[in-house]
């Protein structure tokens, strides 16, 4: 039984066309290549993307912090005026 079921595989194996033509072929290649082509140019993109981004976040921060290290700083608390969390008695 088990050697029929062999022999019926292999013979419909033989019956199959392996052949395959040139125009098969060169689509087959077309494709993975344009399917490679577009991952990688995907991945391109989103890695440069995050890289300008990165500049562009990086190139702000160095402006603000040195726009602010410009400015003079204020005092927390003039001389004349006392804090405002404290409470003032009035007599």
């Amino acid at each position: 039984m088990r050697n029929n079921k062999y022999q019926t595989s292999v013979s419909r194996m033989s019956n199959h066309d392996f052949s395959t033509t040139c125009e098969e072929v060169a689509n087959l290649i077309m494709m993975v290549s344009f399917m490679y082509c577009t991952c990688t140019c995907a991945v391109h993109t989103y890695i440069r993307a995050l890289l300008v981004s990165e500049i562009f976040s990086l190139l702000i921060y160095t402006v603000y912090s040195a726009s602010s290290d410009l400015k003079p700083e204020k005092p927390k608390c003039p001389d004349n005026t006392p804090p405002a969390n404290k409470v003032q008695y009035v007599s």
